[in-house]
């Protein structure tokens, strides 16, 4: 009977101490109180009791009432948070890769990531460079052709890979390391020549994938928690385009398509080049990190669009989805809390977009890169309205990227960014460019201000400031993302009116 008096009177206290505790706190150190009573950013109200029929009818609204008031509630809710982050990063990192592959071995759950698009843009280079994925990278000599063959060659032309030093075609090949594939990263071995200082990857092994089923969930309507704490964007239409479930007829796509051409006419007239970029969706991109959704057609709408107009007309377009999902090999190409591409990400954007346009690209592997750690929340950790610090930190990448070249003019401040930004150069190449697009455009100016003597970057919602800029410059960019591939039909029906005023 003592025993269960006892048991009692410890149930009563742990439930009425907490709660005396944090009473005292709050006559007594008002100033301790606000700070262990901090706003969690939930975007919500807390629960309000409105009648005694809401409690007849259930008891959860009781319950979710105390548990909204509860003592050190904020506190206990972030520990929580950061704690069950860095465990579940742990198990995601370490634990289960180790599990994945003792069941299914070593990179067998394999996701496409056709090479192809990315040798077409590098000139064949995906196998050799100087690139890592991680830490810094710099350029070794490399002209970023491979010279030695490529990845299809067998055993017998490159030697095992268990080899400590192999000789092929004159070069004497060092086995220098490597990683095994995981859930973040692809697995692959590094050999580099001993007398040229050439790096090549071999041995590649496919990430591995969890295709468990993961239900979706939806916070604010607008951000997905996805697989290994990546977020994704979910309004705004985005996920009708994961989901292919807004594919276009073929005489949708010729419309959109000859809207495009009577621009591109009326450009090369005034001697003009027009191009196209879009920005694939990061879910597209990283659709492994995505819960499970029924996808309807893998094969969807943009990238059908984009094929669609290089089928059927020389029109300058790019929408480089294969080339970003093969680089995240090395790299990673989009923010983890973020809808945007990173730096990496939009180097790989702009390059595509040169190649449409004929111009000369820069293969990634043949530049000095530095990693370090992103220092925003990410857009989409606003929009949740989640608490950024239960998250590790993002990563972004330094390109360092035309040396040679001196910025001699740029707006000022980061405010401009969001609407008009203009630079200027001592680049030698002599055109000015007008790119309009939305804010997939930001992390393209690092790069694209130092190929052009004079750059103007619009926000697409203030085109009507751009008309000067428009009818003098040589190069057009229309740039979008992916899920607002229509609005550059807006912007092209808004130039070709200009155009025809004058």
């Amino acid at each position: 009977m003592k025993n269960y008096k006892f048991k009692i009177i410890a149930f009563i206290a742990i439930l009425i101490v907490p709660t005396i505790v944090w009473i005292g706190i709050k006559l007594g150190s008002p100033a301790t109180y606000e700070k262990l009573n901090y706003d969690l950013g939930e975007k919500r109200e807390k629960t309000k009791i409105e009648s005694v029929t809401q409690l007849a009818s259930s008891g959860d609204v009781l319950s979710a009432y105390f548990a909204d008031r509860a003592p050190f509630r904020s506190s206990l809710v972030s520990f929580y948070q950061k704690a069950n982050t860095k465990l579940e990063s742990r198990y995601e990192k370490e634990l289960k890769p180790a599990i994945m592959a003792a069941l299914y071995g070593s990179g067998t759950s394999e996701i496409d990531s056709d090479d192809t698009a990315f040798n077409e843009l590098f000139g064949g280079a995906s196998n050799t460079g100087s690139g890592n994925n991680g830490g810094t990278t710099s350029a070794t000599g490399s002209d970023g052709v491979n010279t030695s063959g490529n990845s299809s060659q067998n055993d017998s032309e490159l030697g095992n890979s268990g080899d400590d030093v192999v000789t092929v075609h004159e070069h004497t090949w060092v086995y220098a390391g490597g990683q095994d594939a995981s859930l973040e990263t692809w697995g692959y071995s590094i050999y580099f020549c001993a007398d040229c200082h050439e790096i090549e990857y071999r041995d590649w092994q496919n990430k591995l994938v969890d295709d468990s089923y993961l239900a979706p969930v939806v916070i604010n309507d607008t951000t997905i928690i996805g697989r290994n704490d990546w977020l994704f964007l979910y309004g705004f239409g985005n996920i009708n385009y994961y989901k292919a479930n807004n594919i276009m007829s073929d005489e949708e796509m010729n419309a959109y398509m000859q809207t495009l051409i009577t621009l591109d006419e009326m450009c090369q007239e005034r001697g003009i080049k027009l191009a196209i970029s879009i920005a694939p969706d990061k879910d597209q991109v990283y659709s492994e990190y995505m819960p499970t959704y029924n996808v309807e057609n893998e094969y969807k709408r943009t990238e059908r669009l984009v094929d669609y107009i290089k089928n059927n007309s020389d029109l300058a377009i790019s929408f480089p989805l294969s080339e970003l999902e093969y680089s995240d090999r090395f790299w990673q190409v989009y923010y983890r809390y973020d809808t945007h591409w990173n730096h990496m990400g939009a180097f790989i954007g702009v390059q595509a977009l040169y190649s449409s346009l004929g111009m000369q690209v820069t293969d990634p592997m043949t530049l000095a890169i530095n990693t370090y750690e992103y220092g925003r929340a990410g857009d989409l950790i606003d929009l949740a309205g989640i608490d950024a610090s239960s998250y590790e930190p993002d990563i972004d990448y330094l390109l360092f990227y035309r040396d040679n070249v001196n910025i001699t003019y740029e707006t000022a401040g980061y405010e401009a960014l969001e609407n008009i930004y203009r630079t200027e150069s001592d680049s030698a190449n002599d055109e000015k460019m007008v790119l309009i697009g939305d804010s997939f455009r930001v992390n393209m100016i690092g790069f694209l201000k130092y190929d052009f003597k004079q750059c103007m970057f619009y926000n697409r919602e203030v085109i009507s400031s751009a008309d000067a800029d428009i009818l003098d410059c040589d190069v057009l960019v229309l740039q979008a993302n992916e899920r607002n591939d229509a609005r550059i039909i807006t912007s092209a029906q808004y130039i070709i009116d200009l155009f025809s005023r004058q």
